[in-house]
């Protein structure tokens, strides 16, 4: 986000009660036509330094549970030292977008047979798969078309490989969703885009179901989830409907492509929450077997210069692949880990039949924060997340996981350059897709520090069994 979070302190001092169970149908507006190549063509604003900055105390607003169906099932434990298999090479990497002037980098984007289209708060950046630069924008360019300056942030963005489509979505100003839709597979051709007026709106989540776009955010009186049916948002219509479910205000939407569900999770301490939105009287929750502290307001050291802030423990990644719901966000102390900062995953069957899976990525003296996850067709995992030390920049890693259980160590994908020293804002969220041509290796957008601040760097990582290309540019 780009925008000083100045609503999350009223919002999260607000209690919810009981959810509205009953759905509001609400419209967006349309904006003019344009191809990617002629908002690129367009004059871009000045950029002015802009920084968002989180609350570091803010306050939990809860769903009350107590008015629904609990639905209750136990974790089975996964070893933490479970490193039994050598992690995946990096085949193709590639230094992508930069800003020495905004904060956070919030890096986001998805990958087709034959683009890398990744988007920062820096704006959007078009890569071949080999890593050559096509296109590069603002957001204000994109969303604007015109040197008009606006607040346009917390960018989102993934490609729907069963319709040949991209999305992105975004705020503006918190008072606009931003959302828009390719015409075709080709980035840089026609794009439909649209804005809903939402006030006082912050923050943004994106997936997909095999019928459904899926947008999060978050306003005065709690998260909201907005569901677009593909078929009409496809079509490009005047104004097309959403469905809107009022919902916890730290709900995350789940991506499950190939699913007609439409999930959303929320993760407690001990516990994570698995809703429906066809069942919102209904919730399962899950315990994982031990507590530990959300670790909001923690920041992270580097070589010499100021710590890093390192987020919230929301969930910062959910998917639904093959009946198996996977997620993963930041913990702070706990009796399972060496210090107060891990990483934690969950692999959970949401109708509570199979025992579920959970997991740490955890070291001492190191800091782990903005994972981001997804699964490929034969159920391996990859997870991408950024390191901290005392004695390393800040970086981007990764750990692989297979369909036996067997997880790798903690491989590095970019060392950072420096220290951050421009700001200690670092989030809010990183990228890990699976690649859509085989539905096997996996692409990753992630952050290092770079010349002072941040940089996005997009790789391939090739998963066991795939042939073996390197081509990585630093």
């Amino acid at each position: 986000m780009i925008r000083t979070r100045s609503i999350s302190v009223l919002l999260l001092s607000v209690a919810l009660s009981v959810p509205a169970f009953a759905q509001t149908l609400v419209r967006a507006k349309k904006l003019p036509a344009a191809t990617l190549r002629q908002l690129a063509a367009a004059p871009a604003p000045p950029v002015l330094p802009r920084e968002n900055r989180h609350d570091d105390e803010r306050k939990r607003a809860r769903t009350n549970i107590s008015g629904k169906r609990i639905v209750r099932s136990n974790a089975a434990w996964i070893a933490v030292a479970a490193e039994t298999i050598a992690a995946p090479p990096v085949a193709v990497g590639f230094p992508s977008d930069t800003s020495q002037f905004l904060s956070p980098a919030d890096a986001s984007g998805g990958v087709s047979s034959s683009h890398v289209f990744a988007v920062s708060n820096a704006g959007f950046i078009v890569h071949s798969r080999s890593g050559a630069k096509i296109a590069q924008l603002t957001l204000s360019q994109f969303w604007r078309g015109t040197n008009t300056i606006a607040e346009f942030y917390d960018p989102r963005l993934l490609f729907d490989a069963a319709a040949k489509r991209w999305i992105t979505v975004a705020m503006r100003n918190g008072e606009a969703l931003m959302l828009a839709v390719s015409a075709n597979a080709d980035p840089m051709g026609a794009w439909t885009r649209y804005e809903m007026f939402l006030e006082e709106c912050d923050y943004t989540r994106l997936a997909l179901t095999r019928d459904t776009v899926l947008v999060n955010t978050v306003k005065l009186s709690g998260g909201y989830i907005y569901s677009f049916t593909k078929s009409e948002l496809y079509a490009a219509p005047a104004q097309p409907a959403a469905r809107e479910f009022h919902v916890d205000a730290l709900a995350a939407v789940v991506h499950a492509p190939e699913s007609t569900i439409e999930y959303f999770v929320e993760v407690r301490p001990g516990q994570l929450l698995i809703n429906r939105l066809d069942r919102l009287a209904e919730v399962h929750v899950v315990d994982a077997g031990f507590d530990w502290s959300d670790g909001d307001g923690q920041f992270a050291p580097q070589p010499g210069a100021g710590a890093v802030e390192m987020g919230y423990g929301d969930i910062e990644a959910a998917v639904f692949r093959d009946g198996w719901l996977y997620a993963i966000h930041r913990i702070g102390s706990s009796t399972r880990t060496t210090d107060d900062n891990a990483l934690l995953w969950w692999k959970v069957d949401p109708d509570g039949v199979r025992a579920t899976e959970t997991g740490l990525i955890d070291g001492t003296d190191i800091y782990y924060a903005y994972p981001s996850l997804d699964v490929n067709r034969r159920g391996d995992m990859l997870i991408s997340f950024n390191t901290f030390s005392s004695t390393t920049y800040p970086s981007a890693a990764y750990v692989f996981r297979d369909a036996k259980g067997r997880t790798s160590p903690v491989a590095k994908l970019r060392d950072g350059d420096s220290s951050t020293r421009i700001t200690n804002r670092w989030g809010d969220y990183t990228t890990v897709v699976v690649d859509p041509v085989n539905d096997r290796d996996f692409w990753t957008g992630q952050i290092y520090a770079a010349t002072t601040h941040w940089a996005t760097y997009w790789a391939q990582v090739k998963a066991p069994g795939t042939t073996k290309r390197r081509s990585v540019r630093r």
